[in-house]
């Protein structure tokens, strides 16, 4: 008993412990939730201190000389008034349970229910209880494991806040405006605007979360009503399929129009299935038409502040700074040609192989585009611009050198800040090296000082932490590594190549954090194969072309020849050459094997002319047949 109550107690103190780490570690988003649930209660108190409600039950429910199911008890005195000469005594029973209700009895009622210093506590208590069940129910689908990253403050807090304005509007419209049809309530529900800022700005699975939470918020806040639960789930998801694809800003017309009758339909079917009657709610149809006409308009209006206020990667935003004539890429194309045009190939891979696991594409490729912008200050000392052949590097000290090229990766997280990049985007320019060991110049370092440290010559920047992030890395590695296998590669090298790469980058555990699987991995070298292999792909010499390394003319092919003849492409066996013994000069294999078959046929030539010298004449073969003749 007593180890049972141990283990027991231990679990106990474990989970505790457990819940003030993860507080600890998440006090903005706590203090985030914390401030949305007291803002919702204090909501709810204003709706039902301002509705007419009694006992958890709206003055509507009952009537003259109905049966009441419960008894009913005044809390405090209210004074008769010329609207309603009814007097309440604190403490007087104004309905008994099993009993009809009087006249006079429904006036008590009444008074009660519309006297502002008469709460219903009960009704509010209940609205706390189910508010805290739905911040449960938040919490979790917000969580890593259930949305699949860590949620940010400022994602949260925008949630919180399209949360706040939604309940907001449906409990003004419910106790204030006295909206009575539920399906009129329909009309001010602001429901798609805040969808389609959620989907665009942080995704849709976001935003597929939001609307579940928005659709049970409205059923408390609307009084516990149905009807305006559901619609809002069904246009809110209708919301987020309608901007699942949308890249540019004028397509947000075409989302208004698709929105504005998907509203009209859903309104149609559930007055259908609820089997209530059309007449007078042509006014309601008309509205959740205009409704979702203006929110996606409204919506795009809203969506750069929003955007440069939470410096976020929207889609509309990326495809801005995915224009190459941005002026620090234009700089780039100046100063350092060679990484600029590194920086093109990078992009290519990594979107290549993001569509392929279903990451964000745009924002690898974005991503990769500035993800070297730290280079510019400094381009000659990296080789892929050092077109002289020089490497600065070798007139220099390793440690100097090696401080240089770690810098850029701070310098380019400085001056994505300076640009004000997205965040997104200036957290893969500092993770796209981790904190790996740079290798060249370790081993430079190694041979004149066995005993030095590794940490001296790594980077100090946090491995990939996104599934975007650990590509741009791969892409970067992989794009600078299979240059030096030579200008036409085979498949089979580039898959050694590149499976070399990604092994190595999860053996230096740069892929610990970064949410990829082995499946992903695979399909990431698969994409980057393909990619290389059309990249790296040989090309028909052309009649008359010159060799650029031989400056020697390919041979034509017979155009009389009948036969399919396979066009030579040329590859590296093609490039490689012999010495000649009489001069040293470099000559081409082609050219060697046609002055090999051109020795051939003079010989032949000279054989032919020996043969016919010796062989005799026509006519004295002629004599020698006669005389053979006779002598038989």
């Amino acid at each position: 008993m007593k180890n049972s109550k141990t283990n027991s107690e231990r679990r106990v103190q474990k989970g505790f412990k457990g819940l003030g780490i993860y507080l600890r570690k998440n006090k903005l988003l706590v203090l985030i939730f914390g401030i949305t649930f007291a803002a919702s209660c204090f909501v709810s108190f204003i709706r039902i201190a301002s509705s007419t409600t009694i006992a958890s039950k709206s003055i509507s429910e009952y009537e003259i000389g109905q049966i009441a199911d419960e008894t009913i008890v005044a809390e405090r005195a209210l004074a008769a008034t010329a609207e309603n000469p009814a007097s309440v005594e604190k403490g007087e029973q104004i309905i008994r349970k099993g009993f009809p209700v009087t006249k006079e009895q429904y006036d008590k009622l009444q008074k009660m229910a519309n006297s502002p210093a008469y709460i219903d506590y009960t009704s509010f208590l209940y609205s706390v209880l189910y508010l805290l069940l739905l911040a449960a129910l938040a919490v979790f689908l917000f969580t890593k494991a259930s949305i699949g990253y860590v949620i940010s403050a400022k994602e949260l807090g925008m949630d919180c806040v399209c949360f706040l304005l939604i309940y907001t509007i449906v409990s003004v419209s419910v106790s204030i405006l006295d909206v009575s049809s539920q399906f009129s309530l329909a009309v001010f529900l602001p429901s798609s605007f805040c969808v389609f800022l959620i989907a665009i700005i942080f995704g849709h699975r976001n935003a597929m979360f939001f609307t579940i939470v928005a659709s049970l918020g409205v059923y408390n806040a609307s009084g516990y009503l149905v009807m305006p639960c559901l619609y809002l789930l069904a246009t809110s998801l209708v919301s987020v399929r309608l901007v699942y694809q949308v890249s540019r800003r004028t397509q947000m017309v075409w989302v208004s129009l698709g929105q504005a009758l998907c509203n009209v339909f859903f309104l149609l079917m559930f007055k259908l299935i609820f089997h209530l009657s059309m007449e007078g709610e042509h006014l309601a149809f008309l509205g959740v038409a205009f409704n979702g006409f203006i929110s996606a308009i409204l919506a795009l209006g809203f969506l750069t502040p929003i955007e440069l206020a939470l410096n976020t990667a929207s889609v509309f935003r990326l495809m801005d700074l995915s224009d190459q004539n941005t002026p620090i890429l234009k700089k780039m194309l100046e100063v350092a040609t060679g990484t600029y045009n590194h920086s093109i190939m990078v992009a290519a891979l990594a979107e290549s192989a993001c569509e392929k696991i279903g990451a964000n594409a745009l924002l690898a490729r974005v991503s990769s585009y500035y993800h070297d912008i730290g280079k510019i200050d400094n381009p000659e000392y990296f080789t892929e611009n050092q077109l002289d052949g020089e490497n600065i590097h070798n007139d220099i000290n390793p440690s100097l050198s090696v401080s240089i090229i770690k810098s850029h990766v701070r310098r380019g997280v400085e001056k994505a800040k300076e640009l004000n990049l997205p965040e997104p985007v200036i957290k893969i320019i500092g993770e796209h090296h981790g904190n790996q060991v740079i290798e060249w110049f370790y081993a430079k370092a190694k041979e004149k000082d066995p005993n030095v440290d590794p940490a001296d010559y790594s980077y100090t920047e946090n491995p990939p932490s996104t599934r975007e992030s650990a590509v741009v890395m791969l892409a970067d590695t992989v794009e600078a590594a299979c240059k030096s296998l030579g200008k036409n590669p085979s498949y089979s090298a580039l898959d050694n190549k590149i499976s070399d790469l990604i092994n190595a980058k999860i053996s230096a555990k740069q892929m610990d954090n970064c949410g990829l699987t082995f499946q992903d991995l695979r399909r990431i070298h698969d994409a980057f194969q393909q990619f290389l292999a059309g990249y790296y792909h040989s090309r028909v010499k052309y009649p008359g072309q010159v060799d650029e390394d031989s400056n020697v003319p390919t041979v034509q092919n017979n155009p009389g020849n009948s036969q399919n003849v396979q066009p030579k492409f040329t590859s590296q066996k093609s490039q490689l050459s012999v010495l000649t013994a009489s001069n040293s000069k470099e000559v081409p294999l082609e050219q060697k094997n046609e002055q090999n078959t051109e020795k051939k046929e003079a010989n032949h030539r000279k054989d032919k002319k020996e043969n016919k010298k010796s062989a005799p004449k026509p006519a004295k073969r002629a004599a020698a047949r006669n005389s053979t003749k006779d002598k038989q």
